[in-house]
């Protein structure tokens, strides 16, 4: 399929999407942990459709169709890619929750069906990385110990594992990784029900699906920024994978 043919068949499923929310009043809508509540209501404004949920509280909770993993018509349900904490944690103003939702904001995930087109991200060791380069694959610790697989994540993912675990560490790597490319499974996994998946590599990652590797130091704080150059790249992978066939 063509580029041009790709971005005028994202187009039309987004415009299918749109569609599908505009007919959804009255729908039950459910986080990944539960009961949302129901739509009362869709706006458009600026090419951005909202859909209004009003919770079982009475209040009413506006969220864009990008958080929509799939819409059963039959059954009349929307479920919805986040959880309730992080919906009750969106801002109330329309530009600031796009923000919050949109690509690198707090509350962005990467849907389901986006998932098979992501850059992948890996934190190594710098020295690790150096031995990979002599040996001609990447074996991390967590590969040969009990867990059994190596960690990864998304781009917009990165930074969370990375101040959680790395803070204040030097020495560290971005290894991104183009995961068409890898020769070992990938697993989406939860590491709790409401958390969101992230990529788990069971095998070693063969050098080749390595794309881009990074100089990952913290700050005078300690905390992590992604390097400019990992975003625009997995910005580049995102762009194709941004809509999504309604799945109903």
């Amino acid at each position: 399929m063509s580029p041009d043919t790709d971005t005028a068949v994202d187009v039309a499923i987004h415009d299918a999407w749109v569609h599908n929310v505009v007919g959804t009043n009255g729908f039950v809508v459910e986080a990944v942990d539960g009961l949302l509540g129901h739509v009362v209501e869709s706006r458009r404004r600026d090419e951005e459709t909202l859909f209004v949920v009003r919770r079982p509280s009475g209040s009413d909770q506006r969220l864009p169709v990008s958080v929509i993993d799939e819409i059963d018509v039959a059954r009349r349900r929307i479920f919805v890619y986040r959880s309730t904490r992080e919906i009750d944690a969106a801002p109330k103003g329309r530009a600031a929750l796009l923000r919050y939702y949109g690509p690198w904001g707090a509350g962005h995930r990467v849907l389901p069906a986006e998932r098979s087109r992501q850059l992948i991200i890996h934190i190594a060791e710098g020295s690790e990385w150096e031995t990979a380069t002599d040996r001609g694959e990447y074996r991390p610790a967590s590969l040969i110990g009990a867990e059994g697989f190596v960690h990864a994540s998304t781009a917009y993912q990165t930074l969370l594992p990375a101040n959680l675990f790395y803070r204040g560490r030097r020495g560290l790597v971005l290894l991104a990784l183009d995961q068409t490319l890898l020769h070992s499974e990938i697993r989406w996994e939860e590491p709790q029900p409401t958390v969101e998946a992230f990529p788990h590599i069971y095998g070693p990652v063969n050098l080749d699906a390595v794309v881009m590797v990074e100089p990952f130091d913290p700050g005078t704080d300690g905390s992590f920024e992604l390097p400019e150059s990992i975003r625009e790249l997995a910005e580049r992978y995102a762009a194709e994978s941004t809509s999504h066939p309604p799945r109903s």
